[in-house]
This record gives C-alpha cells, sequence and structure tokens, in this order.
C-alpha cells in the first residue's frame, strides 16, 4: 500500500495543537501548500512565540518542523529549531494521509 501526506489548514492545525496547546485560534494561523509537492507550512503565534511549522517527508518519514522565534522584554530574539517524527497511526488519526491507488500495469 502506497501512502502520501495531504493537509488541510484545520487537519495540519489539529496537529500542532499536540505539540504546541497554547496556540492561537485557528482563524489567526496561516496555512500555505509548497508548489507542485506534498509539502505544507502554517504560521502561529503561541503566547510570546511566534511558530512557522513545516510538514513534510525527509529521509522516508513524515515530520513536523518547528522554526519559532521569540522576543524577550529586553528585544533579544531568540531563534530555535525542533522536529518531531509522526508515525502512521498519528497521521491517520489527524487525516494527514491519502492512499494512492496501485497502477495496474500496461495502463
Amino acid at each position: 500500500m502506497k501512502y502520501q501526506l495531504k493537509a488541510t489548514k484545520t487537519s495540519l492545525y489539529a496537529l500542532c495543537k499536540r505539540y504546541w496547546p497554547d496556540i492561537a485560534p485557528l482563524k489567526q494561523a496561516t496555512f500555505t501548500k509548497a508548489f507542485r509537492c506534498r509539502s505544507y507550512w502554517l504560521e502561529f503565534n503561541s503566547l510570546s512565540m511566534y511558530h512557522r511549522v513545516f510538514f513534510s517527508v525527509c529521509a522516508g518519514d513524515a515530520v513536523v518542523g518547528d522554526a519559532w522565534e521569540m522576543e524577550d522584554e529586553n528585544g533579544k530574539i531568540t531563534k530555535g529549531w525542533e522536529t518531531h517524527k509522526i508515525g502512521l497511526d498519528e497521521l491517520r488519526s489527524f487525516g494527514l494521509l491519502e492512499e494512492i491507488p496501485d497502477k495496474k500495469e500496461g495502463k
């Protein structure tokens, strides 16, 4: 069985909510799909942090990566990156997986 990633703003937001439960409401998030590939990102605020979350496949694994920025009270900006590997069961539960029908040979 072959699968490919699929995401909507709602499904990717639900996955992000699992890792960052205090994020802004869905209406305040910005969703983007990369042109001609199965990569997506979502941008949102979480308390004093700004998140740019990427969802794609890397080395055969589905991953969600967060490039975050935080500004302290003195105006100093701290940046970081964290990734989480997403298993098939979790992808299915969030509706982030699409089954690819097998193509018959000769057609």
